[in-house]
């Protein structure tokens, strides 16, 4: 995995939204998600073609995704959902993540396998047509 390095990310995938400290482990998580889905017939390493390369990159910027919305889900500061005085109350926001926002990570990680790795295994990566956006067509 060290061949994918933050240098291709910024330079040849042109990515922006990883910090270069996260990056070694969030690559790392997705060679193994893309090992995992292609039943390990791909292992990204410097021979890999480029395109396995930004596969990783990809999948690495949903990971960062991932990571963020789960430690905000797990955070100890939960916002305060409501306050009473008389007879003092209070209750705090449960805050986890939607079924929704579960659902896009996985479709985003299945779209980004499915551009970058489609060409390479057709038929063994797919991909679910997105939904439509409200007020979008």
């Amino acid at each position: 995995m060290a061949a994918i390095d933050y240098t291709f990310y910024t330079v040849r995938y042109l990515g922006s939204a990883i910090r270069e400290e996260d990056f070694p482990r969030l690559a790392e998580r997705a060679g193994e998600w893309i090992s995992a889905w292609t039943g390990g017939t791909v292992g990204p390493d410097e021979k890999s073609p480029e395109t396995v390369k930004k596969a990783v990159c990809a999948l690495a910027e949903v990971l960062q995704d991932e990571e963020r919305l789960n430690a905000a889900a797990f955070s100890e500061s939960r916002g305060l959902a409501a306050e009473t005085v008389g007879d003092w109350s209070r209750s705090y926001a449960v805050s986890g993540p939607t079924d929704a926002e579960l659902k896009l990570l996985e479709r985003r990680k299945r779209e980004a396998l499915a551009l970058y790795l489609g060409g390479l295994f057709p038929g063994k990566v797919q991909s679910w047509p997105a939904a439509p956006r409200s007020g979008r067509r």
